[in-house]
């Protein structure tokens, strides 16, 4: 019995186009993350509307988004990796608030809160 030197190029032209397909499927399904969702609302203190221009932002290490509020104050920032130590703030024109740590434990973490202006900054409030 002769011994044959294995190769991917080798299996690929024998087993056909199938095996680059598994292949690749199999490699790069070893890094997939699921994906979550950040939302709720965020309202201007003493008001039931968002202040004006108002936009949240998440971050979660390299990954993050970002979403305009609705009129009402609501927002969702979709495709955050699950299962991560991440960080949401707001932003009103150059003022922004301090960041306020959150987990993405699930396929949905919540976020409501309520925003004062002070100063030459922003706080936010969780509700």
């Amino acid at each position: 019995m002769t011994w044959k030197r294995f190769s991917i190029s080798n299996a690929i032209i024998q087993a056909g186009w199938g095996a680059l397909i598994g292949i690749i499927l199999i490699v790069g399904g070893a890094h997939y993350t699921s994906a979550a969702e950040l939302r709720g609302s965020i309202r201007e203190q003493g008001a039931n509307s968002a202040p004006a221009g108002a936009v949240v932002h998440a971050k979660c290490g390299p990954a993050g988004g970002e979403s305009r509020l609705a009129g009402d104050g609501r927002y969702s920032i979709r495709n955050l990796p699950s299962g991560k130590a991440c960080e949401l703030w707001v932003r009103i024109g150059n003022l922004a608030s301090p960041r306020i740590p959150f987990t993405t434990s699930g396929p949905v973490a919540r976020f409501s809160g309520q925003v004062r202006r002070r100063g030459n900054g922003l706080i936010l409030m969780p509700d």
